[in-house]
């Protein structure tokens, strides 16, 4: 059986290509995907670009942990060609003393004995100068106070304690005749310089410009009366 004849003829080389591509090449989703499938692609897509960026993010924290690894062994290099080394002291040789003075039965040198200086007894003069100088001791302790005599108004009160009750209770207004109006404050002094007791007058008011009244109780009414009348006797 003879060889098959594999000689086609002359060839010619194309002067343009096959195919053609005059548009942009579309490698989304092709025509006529139901739309139904067009979300799923969607998320396809989106979770490609999250696994990119993660990917990044990967490759950037090992070339920071590499770095860090890097300038701890940097760090660690200085500081001990930085620490300097601490030798121990050499002891020095002492000389050992020659002849007698080496003799290990040699007393050795005594200390010098410290003489305390002698006390002296301090003279009278001395004593005296020194207690003119010195400050006087601050006594700390509260100096009690001193107890004063009780007043009158203090005898009575405690003096009416162990008294029975007395059986003229009550108040009553004392009605005065006087020449103008004047404050309660000046009408007390004169009260006071006349020597009724200011403390039993419970209270004092003009009803008029020519009458001042004093509350006082049934029992220092008479007191009152009797001491204005030997004061200001009243004329028949």
């Amino acid at each position: 059986m003879g060889q098959p004849d594999l000689n086609f003829g002359p060839t010619t080389t194309p002067q343009q290509p096959v195919l053609s591509i005059t548009g942009p090449m579309d490698f989304g989703v092709p025509h006529g995907t139901p739309d139904w499938f067009q979300p799923i692609m969607a998320m396809i897509t989106s979770q490609g670009q999250r696994l990119a960026q993660l990917e990044a993010l990967l490759k950037e924290n090992q070339t920071l942990r590499t770095d860090l690894a890097t300038a701890q062994r940097r760090i660690k290099e200085l500081e001990s060609s930085v620490t300097p080394t601490i030798t121990a002291p050499t002891p020095l040789d002492t000389p050992k003393p020659a002849g007698s003075e080496a003799s290990k039965w040699k007393s050795s040198p005594a200390s010098p004995l410290t003489i305390a200086p002698a006390t002296t007894t301090p003279s009278f003069a001395t004593v005296a100068r020194r207690g003119k100088n010195a400050t006087p001791a601050i006594n700390t302790k509260t100096s009690t106070r001193a107890r004063t005599a009780p007043t009158k108004r203090q005898i009575q009160v405690a003096a009416r304690t162990f008294l029975p009750p007395s059986t003229n209770t009550g108040y009553q207004y004392l009605y005065l005749p006087c020449r103008f109006r004047e404050s309660v404050t000046n009408v007390r002094k004169k009260f006071g310089m006349l020597g009724l007791e200011n403390w039993r007058i419970l209270d004092i008011y003009h009803p008029t410009h020519r009458v001042v009244a004093l509350l006082v109780h049934n029992e220092y009414a008479s007191t009152v009366i009797n001491k204005l009348d030997t004061a200001v006797p009243r004329s028949l």
